[in-house]
């Protein structure tokens, strides 16, 4: 890809209104040597978030491009905003990754990404840590990291998921970013899924010397607004798409890693659906629904195999 542009911007907004500006500055406060361009992708906000996108796209036409829908696509149940209308016109030799609410803290943060990228053809993705901040900016933790997340990691650790923040990933446009696969659009943690894929091209490099950036928590994201139940279920659905991904790529080891994370997840999504009714038409599809996710009537080898690996584990501990 030789376009001129070093580094896609790609960033999804909904009803950020209060945050996006935060966001937009951060990619604009960027020092880089070589040209950036900025994608995002709005999904219908209501509350003022396209409109100031709009004044900073007219600030700075040629490098904010925007994505603004009039319909709500998340509510139709298409999935994938970055992979479906982002990455396809992502026409720079890295892609960044930042939602609207969160923002970035560090003015060399592209350059000192690219720079180590440049340097190592190994590496397919850097990142670094995430500060978690509420609505108003006030910290609320100071990492955003487990410990042993904090360290580098091969390519095969990254197909298992390996714990990288959506808002801190620098990545190279790899073949297949264009045009991600199918199972790509049928999940909401396209983090993961997109982790998993880019685990395929090379491995992971931490960058403690980036500042963090900040990840914010509100009543408006996503995540933090549902409930663990469904959470669980989110999860189950992932994993159920990464496994079968891996099952079409013919990688037997890799599928089965993740049929054991589908089961261990909609296990979970289970046991809660069961406790929280007295309903036995509910408990009933809820253990049907279990049974077909685990493929447990047409696939019993892959069960046994789960319980089998799981209880040799706990043996060994």
């Amino acid at each position: 890809m030789n376009t001129g542009i070093k580094v896609s911007i790609s960033c999804i907004t909904f009803n950020h209104a209060p945050f996006i500006r935060k966001c937009l500055d951060g990619f604009l406060m960027q020092k880089v040597n070589f040209p950036i361009e900025i994608l995002i992708h709005d999904d219908a906000s209501i509350d003022g978030t396209q409109e100031i996108i709009t004044e900073y796209k007219n600030l700075h036409p040629d490098i904010i491009h925007p994505t603004l829908q009039t319909e709500n696509q998340y509510s139709k149940g298409i999935r994938g905003m970055n992979a479906r209308f982002n990455f396809p016109r992502a026409r720079g030799k890295y892609i960044a990754l930042c939602e609207g609410d969160d923002y970035w803290t560090d003015p060399l943060k592209l350059q000192k990404q690219i720079d180590y990228l440049e340097m190592h053809d190994s590496i397919v993705m850097v990142g670094h840590d995430s500060i978690i901040v509420n609505q108003q900016g006030d910290i609320l933790q100071i990492t955003a990291l487990e410990e042993n997340q904090k360290r580098e990691c091969s390519g095969v650790e990254l197909q298992k998921c390996f714990g990288v923040l959506t808002q801190t990933m620098c990545f190279r446009n790899v073949e297949g970013i264009s045009n991600m696969p199918k199972e790509a659009f049928r999940v909401s943690n396209g983090d993961k899924f997109l982790i998993s894929f880019l685990g395929q091209f090379g491995a992971y490099k931490f960058m403690p010397e980036i500042l963090p950036s900040a990840y914010r928590l509100h009543q408006g994201g996503i995540w933090s607004s549902i409930s663990e139940v469904k959470r669980y279920q989110m999860m189950s659905v992932t994993y159920f798409n990464l496994r079968d991904y891996y099952l079409r790529m013919k990688n037997s080891s890799m599928a089965f890693f993740h049929s054991r994370k589908l089961f261990y997840y909609s296990k979970k999504a289970l046991q809660l659906k069961l406790v929280s009714t007295n309903n036995p038409l509910r408990k009933v599809s809820s253990i049907v629904l279990f049974l077909k996710e685990n493929r447990l009537l047409t696939s019993p080898l892959v069960f046994f195999k789960i319980i089998y690996r799981g209880i040799n584990n706990h043996v060994s501990r």
